[in-house]
């Protein structure tokens, strides 16, 4: 007998998302991410889904600390928005306090890390390239630009993962929310500017193996 598909997505809503890679070899994929879609817009709630983290604080700081980072990292909350079934996507969104701090520093070793837990982590920048365009934009007339992050893997042509930015080198051309200041010595480094994260896009496998 065949369970009708609206039984099998209320079954699959109590799966955890660490075993839904596996549903693949046993159900159509189509079947698969509606399922993911009507978990996440049920049991999201006010949680934060993953994290977008900064490895070095003297590269790129976020105005407050997040639990689960360690010493040396920064990072913003990332919430569920929805799931585009026709690109196969999770879109993601931070919350209020949704920029980086941009360093003028001399270290250039860090990463922007996608991060479900310490384990589960995918990395999709170099915080060097991203500061490189606020040093190079320095020299032009306008204060904002647009950033969009690839990761460099693609699915079809797509990039697994695409994060949309604004940039501005100018804190008054930007209406940025009061701030809780955290003592902590790279705050006397120079600020060069602000790196607002607009959404997250990730492919719904890619999203899936952050949890397995």
């Amino acid at each position: 007998m065949r369970l009708p598909l609206e039984l099998v997505y209320e079954i699959l809503i109590h799966v955890p998302l660490s075993q839904y890679a596996v549903l693949y070899e046993v159900l159509p994929e189509d079947v698969v991410h509606r399922a993911i879609q009507q978990k996440l817009g049920r049991q999201a709630g006010g949680s934060p889904l993953l994290q977008l983290v900064s490895t070095n604080v003297h590269e790129l700081a976020a105005p407050c600390r997040t639990p689960f980072t360690k010493h040396n990292e920064s990072a913003l909350p990332l919430y569920y928005e929805r799931v585009d079934l026709a690109r196969s996507v999770v879109c993601l969104q931070p919350g209020s306090l949704a920029f980086f701090e941009v360093k003028d520093y001399y270290v250039s070793h860090g990463k922007l890390v996608v991060r479900h837990s310490p384990a589960h982590h995918r990395s999709i920048a170099s915080l060097w390239d991203i500061r490189c365009r606020f040093l190079s934009s320095k020299k032009s007339s306008s204060t904002t630009f647009e950033m969009t992050i690839h990761h460099p893997n693609t699915t079809n042509g797509t990039p697994t993962i695409a994060l949309d930015a604004t940039c501005s080198i100018d804190p008054d051309s930007c209406r940025l929310p009061p701030r809780r200041i955290i003592a902590s010595p790279w705050h006397a480094s120079a600020n060069c500017g602000y790196f607002f994260v607009n959404n997250l896009t990730i492919h719904l496998p890619d999203f899936l193996a952050l949890f397995t």
